[in-house]
């Protein structure tokens, strides 16, 4: 299911809006030291670390070449597989849990990932990422 056939489905059912807004605003009019103005605050996006977003995007890349680009969005309407998705996260979790056990979460991303071909955390942060777009295309949880 691609964002449109989200939207047609939603505008079909006679859905609202998205339950999350996804660029909340904070003011209506914020002035920088400079004296420029622009609408509202957005969000901190040069608060993410670059190292994180490039481990996210190659999580992203190995689930393309493994299934399909964005082959995760057919599920936005499917319970079975968003419980499936979070699923998921909690194994990678648990996977996190053991190697800091293990004292294995404590050496570098190379080391730790050397042979490896999954990131453990990045799965994690993936499945989010799939389940909040769920929300955000559906008014509610399909389910």
């Amino acid at each position: 299911m691609t964002p449109e056939d989200v939207r047609e489905y939603n505008s079909a059912r006679g859905a609202g809006q998205p339950l999350i807004n996804p660029v909340p605003e904070v003011d209506d009019k914020h002035t920088f030291g400079s004296g420029a103005s622009s609408s509202g605050r957005k969000p901190r996006y040069d608060l993410i670390p670059t190292w994180a977003l490039q481990r996210i995007a190659a999580r992203f890349q190995m689930g393309a070449e493994k299934y399909g680009e964005n082959n995760w969005q057919k599920g936005a309407s499917d319970k079975e597989f968003t419980l499936d998705r979070l699923n998921h996260a909690i194994d990678h979790l648990l996977r996190v849990r053991d190697q800091i056990h293990d004292s294995k979460l404590f050496v570098s991303h190379e080391q730790f990932t050397a042979g490896m071909e999954d990131d453990d955390l990045a799965a994690v942060i993936l499945n989010a990422i799939f389940v909040m777009s769920f929300q955000r295309a559906n008014e509610e949880m399909p389910f």
